[in-house]
């Protein structure tokens, strides 16, 4: 599993045609390119700073999304940024996800106890 995180900060008079963008990539990027999730959130303290959030089962889903025109869309979205965008692209080693985490510490947690 793969995960896409990144923050932008969008010129304040193209703020709706960025949103209107991204709303599009993100329902075709679901339904074509098996993207398991991909949120976009706008901050509470700058209204012209988006943060998105992707997941993806599988990398070789990832790498076709990156071709495909939703991409190219996402990269007319970035012309309208005020500044870089900040991204960052994790990889699950473990496998397990964040249920398996929260398995995990709960097992952690019983083991301290019994110490």
């Amino acid at each position: 599993m793969t995960a896409l995180m990144a923050k932008v900060e969008v010129r304040g008079n193209k703020r709706s045609e960025f949103i209107k963008i991204m709303q599009e990539v993100a329902i075709k990027t679901k339904e074509k390119y098996n993207c398991e999730q991909f949120e976009i959130y706008q901050h509470l303290e700058n209204e012209n700073v988006f943060s998105f959030f992707s997941i993806w089962k599988n990398p070789n889903d990832f790498r076709k999304h990156l071709e495909s025109d939703q991409f190219s869309m996402l990269l007319i979205a970035l012309k309208l940024l005020r500044k870089n965008p900040e991204i960052r692209y994790f990889k699950n080693q473990m496998g397990m996800g964040l249920r398996g985490l929260i398995q995990l510490r709960d097992i952690l947690g019983t083991k301290q106890k019994n110490y």
